[in-house]
């Protein structure tokens, strides 16, 4: 698995309610995802079903994410709910990049 895709869903375990995701969280989540693939980074909805699978994330929210992850890798487009994110693509992008 990508290094920069490890680091999203490490900080996706620290600080997203895992048991049922919130609107907030989902927005997130989905942007973080969006940014990776128009970054060329690999988003293999099987790798991280297992990882989301291993850490403990409830079935629920591992077939919302699977399926966010399969909706990008499929056709390369997923949809925000929120037009104006609380973070910017290269917010977001500048985040994963950090140390």
């Amino acid at each position: 698995m990508n290094s920069l895709l490890l680091k999203a869903l490490k900080s996706f375990s620290a600080t997203c309610n895992k048991a049922m995701l919130q609107a907030n969280d989902e927005e997130r989540i989905k942007l973080t995802l969006k940014v990776l693939h128009k970054n060329r980074i690999p988003i293999n909805p099987a790798e991280i079903e297992a990882w989301l699978v291993a850490n403990h994330w409830p079935q629920r929210s591992v077939a919302s994410i699977v399926g966010w992850a399969l909706a990008l890798s499929s056709s390369g487009k997923l949809q925000l709910s929120n037009k104006n994110p609380k973070l910017t693509e290269n917010e977001v992008w500048t985040k994963l990049n950090s140390r």
